[in-house]
């Protein structure tokens, strides 16, 4: 084989070899932390009827035990907040006692609540309170909060793998640009 071919051979082994390790990494172990996004439905009476709003809520799970009662917010493990209500977008910082709030309760690993506090209409306020699911409003009306399973968020695994064989392509086009010039 021409040294062309072979070092053409090492590129690919080298980036099939980073490609390899980035697919191994996929596996991770049960100890690692995850990042995590649960998504909820609110519903609100509003005059005679009642309003759904959707959202999410993504936080650290290493913050997250499998025993007690475990609490994470935005300064220990609640990454966001996003909520989709009466037209309106809520977030963690909507919240009048941010970054205190929202709080979002676990019991034995599961999500048992959210504790979140924000100006639903101008003059209304509403109120998420954890372990009964129920919105309060200020204007007297009780709601719902229901959650599905908690998903996690996919990493870029295949990323160092990805890197490498770049790197290794870079440097066999500069070899290859350096020996052009010294032809």
């Amino acid at each position: 084989m021409t040294t062309s071919v072979m070092k053409k051979l090492s590129v690919a082994a080298a980036g099939a070899a980073c490609i390899a390790l980035g697919i191994a990494s996929l596996e991770a172990s049960p100890a690692q932390a995850a990042i995590l996004t649960a998504p909820f439905t609110v519903s609100v009476p509003v005059g005679t009827g009642t309003e759904t709003g959707t959202g999410t809520v993504t936080f650290d799970s290493d913050f997250v035990s499998a025993i007690g009662l475990d609490v994470v917010n935005p300064v220990e493990g609640l990454l966001s907040l996003n909520l989709n209500l009466l037209g309106n977008t809520f977030t963690e910082s909507s919240s009048a006692a941010f970054p205190v709030l929202p709080a979002l309760f676990f019991n034995n690993g599961a999500i048992a609540g959210l504790l979140f506090d924000f100006e639903l209409a101008p003059g209304t306020q509403a109120l998420l309170v954890p372990f009964t699911n129920q919105v309060f409003t200020s204007a007297g009306g009780i709601g719902s909060v229901a959650f599905s399973e908690p998903t996690a968020i996919p990493t870029p695994a295949l990323l160092p793998g990805l890197v490498g064989l770049g790197m290794s392509i870079a440097t066999l086009r500069k070899r290859q640009a350096e020996k052009a010039k010294q032809a």
